[in-house]
């Protein structure tokens, strides 16, 4: 559905002058990109506004997509299988998020030992490249670097949520998690370039 509406949107630019034909291609990918993306984040939002967390759906947003965006891990190879995906991803961090925020003594200690090492897994494995790509090297160490610095501006708002807000820093540090365990469902030591394993 959205790359019929990406190519109707396309079509209609070109018929008006704005683009060029040979630039349609560009052009619709870009679109179903953007439409597709907007679609998601409607539904994610839609999903927090019935479980009465909106905030914490903004927040999950925010936070999946940037890290998401340089980090890699798991892709669905469909769109319907990607919603799917976020939206029990978003439910999980939701649910899960309030029973951490409530709990305390060996239950806290062990969610936070569980977040560390899943943080270790971020920094080990990012960004876990992807295998249809053609990367140069300076490109992987870019791209590389780009995704440390997404991290430690999530972590670091984490720890600073800790202090302003606790269930925030569990949004955070869940969404986290979340996203450590689909790198690792992708398998980043069996692929080549910087998501190797070293």
């Amino acid at each position: 559905m959205t790359e019929r509406l990406a190519d109707f949107i396309v079509h209609k630019l070109c018929r008006k002058g704005l683009i060029r034909e040979d630039e349609k291609r560009i052009y619709k990918v870009g679109f179903d990109v953007m439409i597709g993306t907007l679609a998601n984040s409607s539904v994610i939002l839609a999903v927090g506004f019935f479980l009465r967390d909106a905030g914490g759906a903004a927040l999950f947003l925010l936070c999946f997509c940037t890290v998401r965006n340089y980090c890699g891990g798991y892709h669905a190879k469909t769109r319907a299988k990607c919603l799917m995906v976020m939206v029990a991803a978003f439910c999980f961090v939701s649910l899960m998020s309030e029973m951490v925020a409530g709990s305390f003594g060996i239950l806290l200690y062990g969610y936070v030992g569980i977040s560390i090492a899943l943080g270790c897994v971020l920094f080990w494995f990012v960004p876990v490249t992807d295998i249809t790509k053609r990367y140069t090297p300076d490109d992987e160490a870019g791209n590389r670097r780009k995704a440390l610095r997404i991290l430690l501006i999530w972590y670091s708002a984490m720890c600073m949520g800790i202090a302003w807000d606790s269930a925030v820093a569990v949004k955070i540090s869940m969404t986290m998690n979340v996203i450590a365990w689909m790198v690792l469902a992708a398998k980043p030591w069996r692929t080549a370039g910087i998501g190797k394993c070293r």
